[in-house]
């Protein structure tokens, strides 16, 4: 089994034994960049396949394979970043979008997905979820390395 693979089947485990130890439904919210390392096609399929059961919103990864932009992964790097991680991030995407293009129906459903949703959790009011910020999926836009 692909490391890749290990992560979704460990999580849908933990769901199914929490729903037979308390006998209440577990709700799954996956929240972007579920793709990020599926380049060889086995994991791709299994794990968009795995997600898609469940909600799941939008990153910039499954953005940018479903609706490739010049902006490489779409993470708006600052520029505190080198040049090589940059290209490095890019030549990542390429390949993905390339195993991506093998299952065009699992990267229509990808851009189907929601940018952000809000959900409700017990009595706690509801709760905003999203990848990156309100105004771009980039995990990077707009933030002062200085102010973390």
């Amino acid at each position: 089994v692909p490391r890749q693979r290990t992560s979704p089947i460990k999580i849908v485990q933990m769901k199914e034994r929490e729903e037979a130890h308390t006998g209440e439904i577990v709700h799954l919210l996956f929240n972007g960049n579920f793709n990020w390392f599926n380049k060889d096609p086995e994991s791709f399929q299994f794990i968009n396949e795995t997600v898609l059961r469940y909600h799941a919103t939008m990153g910039n990864i499954e953005h940018e394979m479903a609706i490739p932009t010049p902006a490489g992964c779409g993470n708006s790097y600052p520029e505190y970043f080198s040049d090589s991680i940059v290209r490095k991030s890019y030549r990542m995407m390429k390949t993905l979008q390339q195993t991506g293009s093998r299952f065009p129906n699992l990267v229509t459903k990808l851009q189907q997905l929601p940018k952000y949703m809000c959900v409700s959790v017990g009595s706690l009011p509801r709760i905003l979820v999203l990848h990156g910020d309100t105004r771009s999926l980039s995990e990077y836009f707009g933030v002062d390395p200085g102010s973390l």
